[in-house]
């Protein structure tokens, strides 16, 4: 599983697998991955052709991410991030267009993030570089101060604030590239297995005050943790842990959780919702944990 979205017009909880994405209004998907290099569109309930097209990149697709239902940016093996403007209607085929090629990454780009709210979004390659792009402009922004490969990032829609997960680590900054915090946030660092493989922020139902900065990481063994931003003693910004989450496998006699890492998280104000790798959707709503299908 690779995105959860609750679509509340639908009342629905769209799952996306690997090489695919939902997007608004969520009547149709995009997927790629194809051999001839391909992204093809499909409506949702019948799984029909809604578009082909060729000639994106150079090579196969490394990354898609929807910034609206008119806009998206794909990144290729050629190390280039290409915007589309995308125009469709209920019923009918997806049209595609090119509106910017950016260039500037040596290596090509495995993670993005997009926030809408603040026109802004972030890519980071293989190599570690991260930059930050304005998506109103099409134009280059700002070097991120990181050099590490990172698995996931998120942008903070109400906040603006940048969090990269990088290992053990998240790491957040402001959009003017101030580093906020930069915190192992596993119980044991030198074992994969317990890298951050998602991450999101709770946002809350619309772009209202929170009394309380939340973030959601997810890791192997079906566990993922909330955190609450604060200060520490020496005055600054830490993470610290609110509540465990666990998929726990009702066939287990120990009560264990399954082995499968939360590969994506979506929190809301009634409840969390947590894909894993192995194609499982739970929703962990107050304290019961509640298995559910997309």
């Amino acid at each position: 599983m690779t995105s959860l979205i609750y679509a509340l017009k639908l009342d629905r909880l769209l799952c996306s697998v690997p090489f695919m994405v939902n997007f608004p209004p969520y009547d149709k998907h995009l997927m790629w991955g194809y051999a001839d290099n391909s992204v093809r569109f499909f409506f949702s309930d019948s799984r029909k052709p809604a578009g082909l097209f060729e000639g994106f990149h150079m090579g196969q697709l490394s990354c898609v991410v929807f910034a609206d239902s008119k806009t998206f940016i794909t990144a290729g093996e050629d190390c280039v991030i290409a915007v589309h403007s995308i125009q469709t209607a209920p019923g009918k085929p997806v049209d595609v267009s090119l509106k910017a090629s950016l260039f500037g990454h040596k290596t090509p780009v495995r993670t993005m993030a997009v926030s809408r709210a603040f026109s802004t979004f972030v890519s980071v390659a293989e190599d570690g570089q991260a930059f930050l792009w304005d998506l109103n402009r099409l134009k280059y922004i700002r070097k991120l101060p990181l050099t590490r490969p990172v698995q996931c990032a998120h942008i903070n829609d109400v906040t603006g604030e940048i969090m990269l997960c990088s290992g053990p680590n998240v790491i957040l900054f402001t959009l003017n590239g101030t580093l906020l915090l930069d915190q192992n946030v596993c119980i044991d660092n030198d074992d994969e297995d317990n890298w951050v493989h998602s991450c999101a922020f709770y946002e809350g139902a619309g772009n209202e005050w929170l009394e309380s900065f939340l973030v959601f990481t997810g890791h192997r063994r079906g566990r993922a943790i909330a955190w609450r931003r604060t200060v520490s003693a020496a005055g600054k910004w830490t993470l610290e842990p609110v509540r465990r989450l666990d998929n726990v496998d009702s066939k287990s006699a120990s009560g264990a959780n399954y082995p499968a890492a939360i590969t994506c998280i979506t929190p809301s104000p009634q409840c969390v919702y947590m894909g894993d790798e192995d194609g499982r959707v739970v929703s962990y709503c107050g304290v019961q944990c509640v298995e559910v299908r997309c």
